[in-house]
């Protein structure tokens, strides 16, 4: 980001629910973080969402383990390793 020079920091969201809660990826967290320690601000991009007026409408979707822990059915990670 220094070397960019970047000054700030968007990306769209999932769902931005009326109440004000935003809704997005596990990796955009980690964007923001990044954004959060170099001091650059980071703005979330898109339009409330009227079918969630608040946060309890929204599903979190919550895959098989074997998704983040396969690929192609062959196991990438050790035996005894768990994942959401």
């Amino acid at each position: 980001m220094k070397a960019k020079k970047v000054d700030v920091f968007t990306s769209a969201a999932d769902v931005i629910c009326m109440d004000g809660y935003i809704v997005n990826k596990v990796g955009t967290f980690q964007i923001a973080l990044a954004a959060s320690y170099w001091g650059i601000p980071y703005f979330v991009t898109g339009r409330p969402n009227r079918q969630h007026p608040t946060i309890d409408t929204v599903k979190i979707e919550e895959r098989d383990e074997k998704d983040v822990l396969e690929a192609m059915g062959v196991r990438t990670a050790m035996e005894g390793v768990k994942g959401f």
